[in-house]
């Protein structure tokens, strides 16, 4: 009888988006999507001083050195297939990983925590000549969308010999202005930027006090959501954050030439020093994909940030310690999503544990501000914001270390092999099934099971599977009991307008598709003349 594969969880009550989820059209082979990573790096000459200094005293002085990395589409699109909507993470065959606050603050200096950038009632037109020391006009301001180009050229050549603070920050603000629109928070067509942001920017000497990286952060989950959808055909969001984050913890993917922890700045930087960053594999989607498909637990760095690395950053990369391990929203004046470190444990550290249901209520998974007015904006956000002043109580309950690696037979991985997504790649399938099929084998051999009968032979033939598809632990490893899960925050009560898109259930426009089966033959009879006993 023949073997049948299906994509999908074995119980949908957690991926309740598989259906309308990328991964299946990857299941079903259908041709592959050229999705465009909008990212837009200003040009620029070498920084005068003066511009330097600002730009590091407000908080974004180290993202623009992590400009001059290549950023490899292929590695985007390859993480997009993995990450799940439902609950912020990526599915791999060991389990969950995401990025969190930690990794946005070591990895490239944004500060994380601090106050909220919350909608404004103020209109920005308002400020644009305080703040930048221009209006512009016609096709380069439509709406509160200003053109991209327009800063570019005019705050291209600042003048070194001028000795005026207000000039400088004028100049700061603008090359800020340019990042948030091609590169932190970009759109879809990366070319303009909302003048709202220039709110956060006034007073130069509190911008550092707003958490721009959980704004970033955020963003960044809500477009991995969107682009889920295999119609969309844009990627937006920071996604040289993606990569940096798979080079810190995937050895399998680092580049060929892997640079020492710099002192005294980011970590990200390292990958600007003294390296090509040419990849071990073809930087073709499905080469990362089977990577992805194939890794084993000891192909992930968990903790890739080590207490000894940590104490040698500067002080605005460790600001925000105190809730990297939060489970709090993230916020920008656009969007919230939610962080959800309490899924994601062993990256700091810890035993993990079988997690609660998603944070992100499904009615409100992909709310913006778009068509609302800002007052009613700053309504249905209430209770988000509310969230976010009580973001250092709500850590989660931190369990014993994990020493090791994580067992196949854990508790909590019998529980993702149910609930999770471990592979989307049909040609790497056929590994799996073998070692699924030879552990089945296994267990139902083994004297212990309580058989009157003994299959000793065909039980030692199963563990060599396993064994040569380097699976063996599935059969020989004791079971692991997850700690209990902490207390979490509630889940909040959003106030949808019933007249918004959101509530009319955006997902119900993606595309459904139902995963086709593969099937693996029967082998033909035995015939006359073979070794009946295997050796």
């Amino acid at each position: 009888m023949a073997l049948r594969s299906i994509c999908g969880p074995l119980e949908g009550d957690l991926l309740v988006l598989q259906s309308k989820h990328v991964s299946t059209h990857v299941w079903n082979e259908v041709e592959e999507r050229d999705i465009r990573v909008r990212h837009a790096r200003p040009s620029h000459g070498e920084f005068p001083r003066r511009l330097t200094q600002l730009l590091q005293k407000c908080g974004f002085g180290w993202i623009i050195q992590l400009e001059k990395i290549k950023i490899s589409k292929r590695l985007v699109l390859a993480l997009i297939e993995r990450w799940r909507s439902e609950t912020h993470t990526f599915h791999m065959p060991f389990g969950e990983c995401t990025i969190t606050l930690q990794d946005i603050a070591v990895l490239t200096g944004l500060p994380v925590d601090g106050r909220p950038l919350i909608p404004t009632i103020d209109n920005p037109k308002e400020y644009v000549n305080e703040c930048l020391g221009d209006v512009p006009s016609g096709a380069n301001l439509r709406g509160l969308e200003l053109n991209l180009g327009w800063l570019q050229d005019t705050f291209a050549n600042p003048d070194p010999n001028v000795d005026d603070l207000f000039y400088w920050q004028r100049y700061a603000r603008a090359w800020i202005m340019r990042y948030i629109g091609g590169v932190l928070f970009p759109d879809k067509s990366a070319s303009t930027v909302n003048l709202r942001w220039l709110y956060y920017l006034r007073d130069f000497d509190a911008i550092n006090s707003y958490a721009w990286g959980a704004a970033v952060l955020g963003y960044l989950y809500r477009n991995l959501c969107v682009a889920t959808d295999y119609d969309v055909k844009n990627f937006s969001g920071y996604s040289l954050l993606l990569q940096l984050w798979v080079w810190e913890r995937f050895p399998k993917l680092m580049p060929v030439d892997i640079p020492p922890v710099p002192v005294g700045v980011p970590i990200g930087l390292r990958w600007t020093v003294g390296t090509k960053n040419k990849l071990p594999i073809p930087d073709d989607v499905r080469s990362i994909r089977h990577v992805f498909d194939t890794m084993t637990r000891q192909d992930i760095i968990w903790q890739a940030y080590n207490p000894d690395v940590l104490t040698q950053l500067p002080e605005i990369c460790r600001q925000g310690e105190g809730i990297w391990q939060s489970v709090c929203p993230l916020i920008s004046f656009m969007t919230y999503e939610w962080h959800q470190p309490d899924r994601v444990m062993r990256q700091f550290g810890w035993q993990q544990s079988i997690p609660h249901p998603p944070m992100q209520p499904a009615e409100i998974h992909f709310m913006t501000c778009r068509g609302k007015d800002p007052v009613e904006w700053q309504t249905i956000l209430c209770p988000v914001i509310e969230a976010w002043t009580r973001r250092q109580t709500t850590c989660f309950l931190q369990t014993e270390p994990q020493v090791g690696l994580l067992s196949s037979n854990s508790e909590y991985m019998r529980w993702f092999k149910k609930k999770g997504l471990p592979r989307v790649d049909p040609c790497s399938d056929p590994q799996h099934v073998m070692a699924d099929i030879s552990e089945q084998i296994a267990y139902m051999t083994m004297p212990e099971m309580g058989n009157t009968y003994s299959y000793q032979q065909i039980n030692n033939l199963a563990l060599q599977q396993l064994t040569i598809s380097q699976q063996a632990d599935r059969c020989t490893e004791a079971l692991e009991i997850a700690p209990e899960a902490g207390d979490r925050p509630q889940l909040l009560e959003i106030n949808v307008p019933r007249s918004s898109r959101e509530a009319q259930h955006a997902t119900s426009r993606r595309r459904t598709a139902n995963p086709i089966e593969h099937t693996y033959e029967a082998p033909p009879k035995r015939q006359t003349g073979m070794n009946s006993t295997p050796t």
